[in-house]
């Protein structure tokens, strides 16, 4: 059995293993997503048909291409540890259930 300690919002979840986890986890998906960004973007620039940015509206485009990945592994973040003080709480519950029988 793991001696792992309960997972509630505060201050001591910053230090928690489930937080680590969920953290290695979401930067694992959003490293790849960025990753492919980059080749995309490379591809798309040395393309001559495509090319560099030549306006605000083309370089506005691939700025909001980072920030979408960027919000969206924040977002799976946040669910994630969402999900696992949910699942603390059930588990919680559980332990209370069966202690009083």
């Amino acid at each position: 059995q793991m001696n792992v300690g309960r997972f509630v919002f505060g201050a001591s979840m910053t230090g928690h293993v489930y937080t680590k986890v969920f953290a290695l986890a979401v930067s694992i998906f959003g490293g790849a997503q960025m990753i492919l960004l980059v080749v995309d973007m490379l591809i798309d620039f040395l393309d001559p048909a495509i090319g560099t940015p030549i306006n605000i509206g083309e370089t506005m485009y691939w700025v909001l291409q980072y920030l979408e990945v960027i919000l969206f592994a924040a977002l799976g973040f946040v669910i994630t540890v969402a999900i696992g003080l949910y699942a603390q709480k059930l588990k919680d519950s559980a332990k209370e259930r069966l202690k009083n029988g």
